[in-house]
């Protein structure tokens, strides 16, 4: 899951953005991610005073959903 291909991701992330329309802040977050080399849990320490609990919830499983579809997929 760390080793996803950029263009995957860019997929992964336009598919949520236009599912669930979350602005910028989140495709901030998963570069942050990768450009860091962070694991999830400590993205989420990251950012925990910048997105509500909830949103990160959110995205961090559907992240690993897409994730994981793509690489059954693959």
């Amino acid at each position: 899951m760390e080793r996803i291909p950029f263009k995957d991701l860019r997929k992964i992330v336009k598919k949520f953005l236009n599912s669930k329309r979350i602005d910028e802040l989140i495709l901030s977050s998963l570069l942050l991610k990768l450009s860091r080399g962070l694991s999830f849990r400590d993205l989420r320490e990251e950012l925990r005073d910048r997105i509500k609990e909830e949103t990160l919830d959110l995205l961090l499983e559907y992240v690993r959903r897409e994730i994981e579809e793509s690489t059954v997929k693959g």
